[in-house]
């Protein structure tokens, strides 16, 4: 059993068991902190705040600094955060807000967050800036600089009996893809296996990370994703992203116009007045 502000996870047949605690100090003088809101969603949506109490959600509803976001099977969410960072959870998802602060005005900004199960897209904001994002899942912390992300745990959230079961559902593992931004560039994830410690670099759109867990080790595979695969593999979390940006973050002709608009911007520069 796993404790994570003030609710349970309960781990049946699962050969990865979440470890949901973030290594930082808690103030509890953010607690009721509103850091976001739902801004689209369907299905079972609950927010646990850090006291263990649960409301549901719905478009409109405030998130607060340490509350976790439960999407049910078959639900969806997005959230929009006060950085303009974009995140989206698919059914059977469950992620904790551990830390977020923006000041636009320092070097303070900083985003934590835990996803217990599930997937999650996201698209990062203005944090990213001044400071540092870091989701971490049950096998891994994910360090994200400037960019989406696209996550899958391996495992799903369920709630059984008004308790949270994590239970496997992939037999290939925590799968983590970099994509491409809003603005047409790729930034770089950064991903750390928190058993061995191992570690692998995404820069490149497509890259991706399965980590798997085999004999009681964790491997990390490096690959590469064809946006076919990447829509595959990711697709409710990427017709989410494209509600919320207006743009599809998997399709190389985003790449392509990025491109052109920096070389539009070279030939400018260069050019006699």
């Amino acid at each position: 059993v796993t404790k994570n502000h003030g609710w349970s996870i309960y781990v049946r047949h699962s050969p990865i068991r979440p470890r949901c605690s973030v290594h930082r100090l808690r103030d509890d003088r953010g607690v009721g902190v509103a850091v976001g809101s739902i801004t689209a969603g369907s299905g079972e949506i609950i927010l646990v705040g850090a006291g263990g109490e649960e409301q549901p959600g719905g478009i409109g509803t405030a998130v607060n600094q340490y509350d976790t976001v439960y999407v049910g099977d078959g639900g969806e969410a997005t959230v929009t955060f006060v950085d303009d960072t974009i995140l989206t959870l698919s059914g059977g998802s469950a992620l904790t807000i551990d830390e977020l602060v923006y000041d636009p005005n320092n070097q303070a900004s900083v985003g934590l967050f835990t996803l217990a199960g599930g997937a999650l897209g996201l698209v990062s904001g203005d944090i990213l800036k001044s400071g540092d994002m870091t989701v971490t899942t049950p096998v891994s912390t994910i360090g994200i600089r400037g960019t989406t992300v696209l996550i899958d745990s391996g495992v799903r959230v369920n709630r059984v009996g008004g308790r949270f079961v994590v239970t496997a559902r992939s037999q290939t593992g925590e799968v983590v893809t970099l994509g491409i931004s809003r603005d047409g560039t790729v930034g770089i994830v950064t991903v750390a296996n928190r058993q061995t410690g191992q570690s692998t670099t995404l820069r490149q759109f497509g890259e991706t990370v399965t980590t798997q867990t085999v004999n009681g080790g964790a491997t990390q595979l490096k690959s590469t994703l064809l946006p076919e695969e990447i829509k595959t593999k990711f697709g409710v979390l990427l017709l989410l992203l494209q509600g919320a940006t207006g743009k599809d973050l998997a399709d190389p002709a985003n790449l392509q116009d990025a491109l052109q608009d920096l070389l539009d911007f070279i030939e400018l520069e260069a050019s006699p007045d």
